[in-house]
């Protein structure tokens, strides 16, 4: 039985809500641990699952430590995601956080056909601004995908 993708759901401190009409929002707060990033990511695939895609918006104002063996478990996990149907924006993190993420997700992008898309952003606004503008080529690689068309 799938939970009500619209429902809103917590990991440790963090929640993780699908807003109409297809914004997965994550708020994060305080430290991350390895299974919480796994959680976080489960509620991306389902996302996934459901939609046909994720736009996925993080509000990372309140985020704490990522340790090197979350990040880890994240790359682990991405690296499985080859032809992902998603893209990320970021709001609020720190210089220290935005350098990790980053050098995170381009270690993972060595190992992937189609790289991960993620950008970081200073607010919610330009977040949604730019998730907005990847919706269409989303729809159509999940529509393609659904069909059988490949990527």
């Amino acid at each position: 039985m799938m939970l009500d993708p619209w429902a809103a759901r917590q990991i440790d401190r963090h929640t993780i809500i699908l807003e109409k009409p297809d914004i997965l929002r994550i708020t994060i707060l305080g430290d991350v641990s390895p299974g919480e990033a796994a959680g976080i990511l489960a509620a991306d695939r389902e996302c996934i699952a459901h939609l046909g895609y994720a736009l996925t918006l993080i509000d990372a104002t309140r985020v704490g430590r990522v340790s090197p063996e979350t990040r880890r478990r994240v790359g682990e996990v991405m690296k499985s995601e080859d032809d992902y149907l998603g893209c990320s924006a970021l709001y609020g993190t720190s210089t220290q956080s935005r350098i990790l993420f980053s050098l995170m997700i381009n270690a993972v992008n060595l190992f992937l056909s189609r790289p991960v898309q993620v950008r970081f952003y200073k607010t919610e606004s330009e977040s949604l601004v730019w998730l907005s503008q990847q919706r269409e080529a989303l729809i159509e690689r999940a529509a393609r995908r659904a069909h059988g068309q490949g990527r």
